[in-house]
């Protein structure tokens, strides 16, 4: 008697543990997807800020500045064909711009960009 109830007790335990390893793997992706969906978040909010900027400095016209403070600790722009694109982490987001931008190609932003309206067209790079 005391034999088969060992048994049932470490057949329940397996079972148990088993299912738990069952849950605690889809919890880690749904952890990995939400951190994802943050990061793509983050990038947007960060891209935009950015494309107002340059567009607000267009409008705004000869001499103007803005800088612009995002919550990414390091991250890339480029900007081909009236698109700004944002590349953070493994995001890369883009958005239409209504005036010329000049992007220092492969420069790292860390935080803060500086966006001014100069010879012409907007051009954002890193505060002085």
């Amino acid at each position: 008697m005391k034999a088969q109830l060992s048994l049932e007790l470490l057949l329940i335990t397996a079972l148990a543990l088993a299912m738990l390893s069952v849950s605690l793997l889809s919890l880690s992706s749904l952890v990995q997807n939400a951190d994802k969906k943050i990061t793509q978040s983050d990038a947007q909010n960060a891209l935009s800020r950015l494309a107002f900027a340059a567009d607000d400095v267009c409008i705004m016209g000869e001499g103007n500045v803005r800088l612009v403070q995002t919550s990414l600790e390091k991250f890339r722009l480029k900007y081909e064909e009236g698109n700004l694109s944002l590349f953070y982490k493994n995001s890369l987001v883009s958005k239409r711009t209504r005036c010329e931008i000049e992007v220092a190609e492969g420069e790292i932003f860390e935080k803060n960009a500086k966006v001014s309206y100069e010879e012409g067209r907007a051009s954002i790079g890193k505060p002085a």
